[in-house]
């Protein structure tokens, strides 16, 4: 689904409706032209088509593909898993200030907040009790790799974003 969707955008970026928008003013003028809807529901159907005959000859049918992982719960008790150990990992080495490599994507770098006085909203002014310190917070900056910012720029370029 995705996929045909990032064909329709690349599609109608490359000019597919201008081209369906200059055939309606080529028609003769006496013809009724044909509404934009009309005219989408062509351009969908036609790239709709192409993505059909892209699909390999044995590609299995979108209810297997919506409906494998649903059944396998096993799968869904792994990925959970694989999650908690990923946030725990990355939790952890933020706590030591450490930054996280991810190979290939970029780092993670801890960010440390300053402390700061924060006065709860709507309370009276001469009332102390509030007013109170948040301590120190850590956050996060992502840096991307080269590689990715590349990527990026090359697939951007690609599709004229």
């Amino acid at each position: 689904m995705i996929a045909l969707f990032a064909l329709l955008l690349s599609a109608l970026r490359a000019g597919y409706y201008n081209a369906a928008m200059a055939d309606d003013k080529t028609q003769a003028p006496l013809a009724r032209s044909r509404s934009r809807k009309i005219v989408r529901r062509e351009i969908v159907r036609e790239i709709a088509l192409q993505f059909r005959q892209n699909l390999p000859e044995r590609s299995p049918s979108p209810k297997m593909v919506t409906q494998g992982p649903r059944n396998s719960v096993a799968h869904y008790e792994l990925a959970g898993q694989a999650i908690a150990e990923l946030i725990d990992m990355v939790g952890d080495a933020l706590s030591e200030a450490r930054p996280i490599v991810l190979r290939g994507f970029g780092q993670l770098l801890p960010k440390q907040y300053k402390p700061m006085t924060v006065r709860l909203p709507g309370a009276r002014p001469d009332d102390k009790n509030a007013v109170f310190s948040v301590p120190v917070r850590m956050g996060v900056i992502f840096r991307p790799s080269p590689k990715l910012k590349k990527e990026i720029r090359a697939y951007d370029e690609e599709h004229g974003l």
